[in-house]
């Protein structure tokens, strides 16, 4: 009776942890923020803490230095980047990515 609780008990815990992983894959928020020179950066948060931070002027090697000028573009990036980390991806945005979302027009008048 002794050894059938013991194996029990060790199965109900290994549920509890995996059921506390899945809840973990969901979750994530965003906080944007307005740098001095007046252009948009973002944090990835999840559970409150910081797992990404996005500076507000974005900096490729070899390329041009992208800005996101207006909060809702650092919006659009913020939940793009949160995607990515849904899909397993980094949360970086490549360059491409930036420039859809800034050629937007849906966000050019606001």
């Amino acid at each position: 009776m002794l050894l059938l609780m013991i194996i029990t008990a060790g199965h109900a815990k290994a549920q509890q942890v995996q059921n506390v992983k899945s809840q973990n894959a969901v979750g994530y928020t965003f906080h944007v923020f307005q740098a001095p020179n007046k252009i948009y950066g973002y944090d990835i948060l999840k559970d409150g803490k910081i797992q990404y931070h996005q500076f507000a002027s974005i900096i490729h090697p070899n390329e041009i230095n992208i800005v996101l000028s207006k909060k809702e573009q650092a919006e659009q990036a913020a939940l793009l980047s949160i995607e990515k980390i849904k899909r397993g991806q980094a949360p970086e945005l490549t360059q491409e990515e930036i420039k859809r979302i800034i050629n937007n027009p849906s966000l050019k008048n606001q």
